[in-house]
């Protein structure tokens, strides 16, 4: 008899009765065994325990078990089904799942016999066990397989599922499988699927014309029916057009309107007004002429339901006086508030947020339109310079309608104000108050780890990095603005030289200190000061990882899926190639869908989390 191991299936033996399960656990003198029916968990003596050996099937024999030509039992006997070993590989097709249902339609087989007999078994069997090829990955052999069971435990346990409907659909696949895809019949779920597939601007962009014009006609199709899938996809779709429909802002209008009626689960309806909201404002339905009173009212419902864009909308309405009145201290309370919730997002490296939108309107309130020099340029800068590294991370990573305008707007501003001052990054700049550094991260309830080491001169490096007590692989990194050097990104660490003016001296912990709130030349830990300066000054240089760029590939693993990034130095590589990664240590072919480069500052991570290719 052969050694019992660890999730082998087993017999044992408890009080008499006889149980099946598997091996969890082995001990000198006892083995701890789930039971394969209730999942109780019993641990017995060996001597209580028999081994059950694997059910190796050939091919032919797996066929008629797929088939229902014979049974699980007549297979089993006295073993469990989770023994069945597919020993050749066979690969179930469409056609033995849906022989096997209709002869349970044909002969009229108990429900609860061909639940145990067959469908217990086929329906927890791997997905590699399932015919595969196909010429396209949201409707095909599993797809379909996967809808017969759903249908038939419907069926069996609910009694409202449709077993004729789903033989019919196979029916129809199997038919219509060697012709074009746009010659085949879908079932709406279909269609549902692949327009969730594509339902961003890369994904359609990547797929096929094949595929991308069957999306076309799905969409339109559901759209015709008042399906909310397809009044998204035809409503954004015609919402400045894309790779399938022109702009027709009429038809975004009427598709809008229809998901705001059709569809009550908020946020969904707030986004469908804040799109109203905008098609309004701009008057795109009114000759260019704007619809303030129809733009507020839609922006308003967005912006009480969580919407940023409606809000910084209503901001700018409040600031210009359009539809409502004129009123910039209301315009300026509402976009510091949606500045500070926002600052969150970029600290944590979420890209996809609204700051830079909102960054910079917070740098045009210090811009003097009637007395341009007179604006307050450093004010300016710095919330510019941030806008201008949102909006750029923002097009790397999702690339929203409109933004390459949003990018040249903060550009052209930028440049204007350098400009007029006569602008010219320096090497290096000095500062009285680090707040200006690290108030932002500090302002949020993080803490800093303040490494300080000696110099020449009575100088002191100090190193501000995250504090991390819980050792965190990868905390949230500091955010720091310096427009005087160019600087704008996302740091693991940042040091600054302390220099003491005059003859005064400046000593410091060679320990390393907790900071939670900086003033001045004063940092405090729990309300207690932990260093007081005095005419002390902060000289800082542009960090060397501002300069280091990498090349990274966004890839997806499905059509429509999540992307994930990849360090990739190899210039050969492209848009659209097919390449395999390393994911949870099995090797994958992946799709790349960009291309791009970053420096150490500009990624949602520590360089050192990327992996290679």
């Amino acid at each position: 008899m052969n050694e019992i191991r660890i999730d082998d299936y087993v017999k044992f033996f408890v009080g008499g009765t006889v149980f099946y399960g598997v091996v969890k656990k082995i001990t000198p003198k006892k083995i701890t065994v789930c039971d394969l029916e209730k999942f109780d968990e019993y641990t017995v003596r060996k001597e209580c325990v028999d081994l059950l050996e694997p059910i190796y099937l050939d091919a032919e024999t797996y066929e008629k078990l797929a088939r229902y030509d014979i049974t699980v039992q007549d297979v089993v006997k006295n073993n469990v089904m989770e023994n069945i070993v597919n020993n050749d590989g066979y690969k179930i097709t469409l056609s033995d799942v849906l022989g096997a249902v209709k002869k349970f339609l044909s002969e009229k087989i108990d429900e609860d016999l061909f639940y145990e007999q067959w469908l217990c078994f086929i329906e927890n069997v791997s997905d590699d066990n399932f015919y595969d090829e196909s010429d396209n990955d949201f409707y095909n052999q599993k797809t379909i397989i996967k809808a017969v069971f759903g249908e038939l435990n419907e069926y069996f346990f609910c009694k409202y599922g449709d077993i004729d409907k789903i033989v019919t659909e196979a029916e129809n696949y199997l038919e219509d499988e060697k012709k074009p895809l746009s010659e085949r019949r879908y079932p709406q779920y279909a269609k549902i699927d692949l327009l969730r597939k594509l339902d961003n601007e890369t994904a359609l962009n990547n797929a096929s014309d094949e595929i991308a014009q069957l999306y076309k006609l799905f969409a339109l199709d559901l759209c015709d029916e008042g399906i909310p899938e397809g009044l998204l996809a035809v409503g954004y779709g015609c919402y400045g057009g894309n790779r399938v429909f022109d702009c027709d802002w009429k038809k975004a209008e009427e598709c809008m309107l229809a998901l705001t009626k059709c569809v009550n689960q908020l946020p969904n309806q707030a986004y469908y007004a804040n799109t109203l909201g905008y098609i309004y404002y701009y008057g795109r339905v009114n000759n260019g002429v704007p619809e303030y009173e129809k733009a507020y009212k839609y922006f308003s419902f967005a912006a009480f339901n969580g919407v940023y864009e409606a809000e910084y909308k209503i901001a700018d309405m409040f600031m210009n006086g359009y539809g409502v009145v004129k009123s910039p201290g209301t315009a300026r309370n509402i976009l510091a508030r949606l500045y500070e919730e926002n600052l969150e997002y970029i600290m944590d490296g979420r890209f996809d947020c609204k700051f830079a939108d909102i960054a910079f309107r917070m740098g045009n309130f210090h811009k003097n339109e009637e007395e341009p020099y007179e604006s307050d340029f450093d004010e300016m800068l710095y919330y510019y310079s941030q806008a201008k590294f949102a909006i750029r991370m923002r097009m790397l990573e999702a690339d929203y309608y409109g933004d390459s305008k949003v990018a040249k707007a903060i550009e052209d501003e930028i440049n204007k104000a350098k400009e007029m001052i006569d602008f010219a990054p320096a090497n290096k700049i000095k500062i009285y108050n680090l707040n200006y550094l690290f108030g932002a991260f500090l302002g949020k309830g993080n803490r800093l780890e303040v490494k300080a080491k000696t110099l020449s001169d009575g100088k002191w490096k100090l190193t501000f990095s995250p504090y991390n007590p819980r050792c965190e692989e990868y905390p949230k990194r500091i955010f720091i603005t310096i427009p005087g050097l160019d600087v704008c990104g996302l740091y693991d660490s940042f040091s600054v030289v302390a220099k003491p003016e005059g003859d005064r001296d400046i000593f410091f912990s060679e320990n390393p200190f907790i900071v939670d709130r900086i003033e001045y030349d004063m940092m405090f830990y729990d309300g207690i000061p932990v260093f007081i300066g005095e005419d002390v000054v902060f000289e800082i240089r542009k960090p060397r990882a501002d300069n280091n760029k990498y090349r990274f590939v966004s890839v997806v693993f499905e059509c429509g899926g999540r992307s994930y990034d990849y360090i990739c130095d190899d210039e050969r590589i492209k848009t659209g190639d097919k390449i395999t990664v390393l994911a949870n240590n099995e090797e994958k072919e992946v799709t790349v869908v960009k291309v791009f480069e970053k420096s150490e500052t500009e990624t949602t991570f520590p360089i050192k989390a990327y992996k290679k290719i």
